[in-house]
C-alpha cells in the first residue's frame, strides 16, 4: 500500500525543489529547523492543513491543502535578496510541476511572508511560501489520487 496522499505530495515537492541553485540538496520534510545543525540555506516542506469536502457524485473526497515551503538563510546584509532568490527558484520549480507528478489537480502560490528571527546563535531570515493544492481521493483509498 502506498503512503497517504499528503506524504506523497510532500515527497514530490521535496524532489521538485531539490537541486535548486541556492538551497541545493538542503531540502527537508519538517516544519522545524535546527539552525545549529542544519546546513543553510535550506528549505523545509510540510503540509500545514487540509480541508476535505464530499463530491456527491461517486463518493469522491475533494481535498485542498496548504503545502508549506519555507526557505531559511543566515541573516546578513543581503538577507532579503537571498530570500527573494529562494522564492523565485521555488516558484519556478513548482510552476514547472503544477500537478506534482499527477498527484494533484493544481498547485499555485497562495501567500508569502518574510520573517527575521534574531534569536539563537545564528540569526535567520525566513521566507514562508504557502502553496494551495487541490486533489481528490476516494473514501477507501486516501493513498491514491482520483
Amino acid at each position: 500500500m502506498a503512503d497517504h496522499i499528503r506524504q506523497q505530495i510532500r515527497d514530490r515537492a521535496v524532489t521538485t525543489c531539490t537541486g535548486l541553485t541556492t538551497t541545493g540538496a538542503n531540502v527537508f520534510q519538517s516544519p522545524i529547523i535546527t539552525a545549529e545543525s542544519q546546513t543553510l540555506p535550506a528549505l523545509l516542506v510540510y503540509i500545514s492543513n487540509e480541508d476535505v469536502g464530499l463530491d456527491a457524485s461517486m463518493g469522491i473526497l475533494q481535498r485542498q491543502a496548504s503545502l508549506e515551503i519555507h526557505g531559511y538563510v543566515e541573516a546578513s546584509a543581503t538577507v532579503f535578496d537571498t530570500l527573494d532568490l529562494i522564492s523565485k527558484e521555488v516558484e519556478i520549480a513548482i510552476a514547472g510541476d503544477r500537478t506534482l507528478n499527477s498527484l494533484v489537480q493544481d498547485t499555485w502560490l497562495q501567500s508569502t511572508e518574510i520573517v527575521l528571527d534574531p534569536e539563537g546563535s545564528r540569526p535567520l531570515g525566513i521566507i514562508q511560501m504557502s502553496f494551495y493544492t487541490s486533489y481528490r481521493t476516494t473514501h477507501l483509498t486516501p493513498d491514491v489520487s482520483a
